[in-house]
Order: structure tokens, then sequence, then C-alpha cells
């Protein structure tokens, strides 16, 4: 029998990204990611891994 897991990562994705949706749902695609790209830019952790991504270099 399959224990019960404690944490799932994979709903945890599926959470976060439902809740991302949510609250951009009133803009287009288009602008919601420029508002993403923008908060990851200026976030003191992630934007050192964005300035070592493809998506900053394009």
């Amino acid at each position: 029998m399959k224990k019960k897991k404690i944490f799932d990562c994979v709903q945890m994705k599926w959470d976060i990204q439902k809740s991302i949706d949510k609250e951009y749902s009133d803009v287009s695609d288009a602008q919601k990611y420029k508002i993403i790209y923008e908060q990851l830019r200026i976030h003191p952790i992630f934007s050192k891994y964005l300035k070592k991504s493809k998506i900053a270099r394009s």
C-alpha cells in the first residue's frame, strides 16, 4: 500500500498556477508576463537567477 504524501509538489505547482491565473485574470497574457518579469527582476533572490536565464537574454 502506498504511503500518503505529506508534501505534494505537483499539487503545490497547480495551486500556485491557479492562484496566479486568478490574480491576473483581468489582464492580457502579454501584460501578465511583463508584470511577472518585472516582479522577478526586482526580487532580491530571484533576480540573480533571472539574469542567468534565457528569458533575460531575449
